[in-house]
């Protein structure tokens, strides 16, 4: 109760800093506190340095939407969208940091196909919205690269781009973009790591219920995962994740994948989903067709 207080205490003071904020901006900077201060707290629980430095790097990004929100800075808001976006993608995907192997067209994708095999559902009962999240990240893109068929004199281009203006509308909506995203990946975020959120919460249930929302509290308390590494040659090429409520029976895995055949697998003697990931590594050797 103590740390409740005292998270209530933080973003209060952090609200604070806004004083001119109307209603529904308070509403959004109390949304994005909350989500800081979760972020806060998982990095120096989590085990790799990877994943440190991309909620390291969320952090920033939120931090800065905040900023560029609260000062009209139409181009940076777009900018820390797409940071926060290839961020998230990255960390979902376990992308070591730094590499540039894996296109961010490949990474969407495969939180698309996440998203798709389990069936994952939002707070409205729907699949989640994906073709929404990856509009959004096209749509950032083309705004921070500029609008390369603008038609406008050198002097009003110039212009427009020093220092657009947010008609108070537009900024309604981008309010209701930002809440969309956010929720969006930390929905997506409590099914794929919902042990390792549980871990580190597991005797602060009620401060996990006041930051991440009820919805997303749930998830994490009733959702665990199978990591499957299908390894060829010593290489492993691929990795699904298949989620499903704890107690809930191994599915049946697919003999042939993209060109491969499992060889064998490390079924473990348990095959119910429980309070703890599953790690299990499949064997392949290559697919041939016959001809005759």
């Amino acid at each position: 109760m103590k740390e409740i207080k005292l998270v209530q205490s933080d973003i209060d003071n952090f609200i604070n800093d806004f004083r001119e904020a109307n209603t529904q901006e308070e509403e959004l900077f109390r949304f994005l506190g909350k989500k800081i201060i979760f972020l806060k707290l998982l990095q120096n629980s989590l085990p790799t340095s990877t994943e440190y430095t991309y909620i390291r790097q969320l952090m920033s990004d939120l931090l800065y939407l905040v900023k560029s929100y609260k000062e009209d800075e139409i181009r940076y808001i777009y900018l820390n969208i797409r940071s926060v976006i290839e961020a998230f993608a990255r960390l979902f995907n376990e992308v070591e940091y730094g590499t540039n192997r894996v296109t961010m067209t490949v990474l969407l994708e495969n939180i698309n196909k996440y998203i798709m095999v389990n069936s994952l559902k939002d707070k409205h009962g729907e699949i989640i919205d994906y073709s929404r999240l990856k509009s959004l990240y096209s749509e950032s893109c083309l705004f921070v690269h500029g609008d390369s068929s603008n038609n406008n004199s050198l002097s009003e281009y110039y212009q427009s781009v020093l220092s657009p203006k947010i008609v108070k509308k537009e900024k309604n909506k981008i309010c209701r973009t930002i809440i969309f995203l956010i929720d969006t990946l930390i929905t997506i975020s409590s099914y794929r790591f919902s042990n390792k959120i549980n871990d580190y919460f597991v005797r602060k249930k009620d401060l996990l219920k006041l930051l991440v929302g009820n919805f997303n509290f749930e998830i994490i308390k009733n959702f665990s995962n199978l990591i499957i590494s299908y390894n060829f040659n010593g290489q492993i090429i691929l990795k699904e994740i298949i989620t499903c409520k704890k107690g809930g029976n191994f599915p049946i895995l697919n003999q042939i994948i993209e060109g491969y055949i499992i060889k064998s697998c490390t079924i473990p003697v348990s095959k119910e989903f429980d309070d703890w990931d599953i790690n299990i590594t499949c064997d392949l050797i290559e697919f041939v067709k016959e001809t005759y």
